[in-house]
């Protein structure tokens, strides 16, 4: 800044007041506290939601992610298990078996539907990470899922053949991790108090009131000193395996 600008705004001063060296590192200062009394910084008691929304509404339109993933069709196959024609089937198949929901959580089509439930079961995805890809909320993300577990079940249940006791005892031994473990396989919720550490806090969320840990437990159908019994837990994420308990509970 040259001296006749520093002499024009010292003319719109007050004359009581020294210009200090540097206007310009001068103003932001003033800006900054003007934009701080204008709207203050969140209130730090609030929860981590309402700090980084600021109270603003989302709006969620829904997205066609079966058109856009459908041109990749190895990645799309990876995330389904389906190629884009199997999984139009798998939607012929149960477009009947939905009713005709109308209304702003229900923004997704049938086959949009049918794609997300196919890649909760595939990839095991968050709903978090549905809500972005497909742009519709978490809650709509979860009756999605919740309403098709049901209609897939009662759908699709005659294509599904239960392995007899003998081909159970053929398998055994012929899988590549845990040879032993093809008799059973059990999982659970186990109910937990919700972290209260601050770090912790960002991916518990409250308003169901309810956390849990759960577990898988496989082992073998006759009980042997040789089988391998394993424990999955999925937060946080470790595995733990064990040899020849035979007495282990979940």
């Amino acid at each position: 800044m040259d001296d006749e600008t520093k002499e024009r705004v010292r003319g719109v001063l007050p004359v009581f007041y020294r210009l200090p060296p540097d206007v310009a590192a001068f103003y932001r200062q003033v800006l900054q506290i003007i934009l701080a009394v204008i709207r203050p910084p969140p209130d730090p008691l609030l929860d981590i939601r309402h700090r980084i929304c600021d109270g603003q509404i989302e709006t969620w339109d829904g997205k066609d992610v079966f058109t856009a993933f459908s041109s990749h069709r190895y990645s799309f196959y990876l995330a389904t298990r389906e190629t884009p024609e199997s999984l139009l089937n798998l939607a012929r198949c149960t477009n009947n078996a939905f009713p005709n929901d109308v209304g702003p959580n229900y923004r997704l089509s049938h086959v949009n539907r049918v794609m997300l439930y196919m890649m909760w079961l595939r990839s095991y995805p968050s709903y978090h990470n549905l809500s972005l890809i497909f742009n519709v909320s978490v809650a709509t993300i979860y009756n999605e899922i919740h309403r098709c577990i049901p209609i897939f079940s009662r759908t699709l249940e005659h294509f599904i053949q239960w392995p007899t006791v003998n081909a159970w005892r053929d398998k055994r031994g012929t899988w590549p991790k845990l040879r032993d473990a093809v008799g059973a396989i059990d999982g659970t919720s186990t109910e937990i108090y919700r972290p209260l550490i601050e770090p912790q806090e960002l991916y518990y969320s409250g308003h169901r009131h309810y956390h849990a840990i759960h577990t898988q437990h496989s082992c073998c159908k006759v009980m042997s000193s040789t089988n391998s019994i394993s424990w999955i837990s999925q937060v946080p994420k470790v595995i733990f395996k064990g040899k020849g308990n035979k007495t282990a509970r979940m």
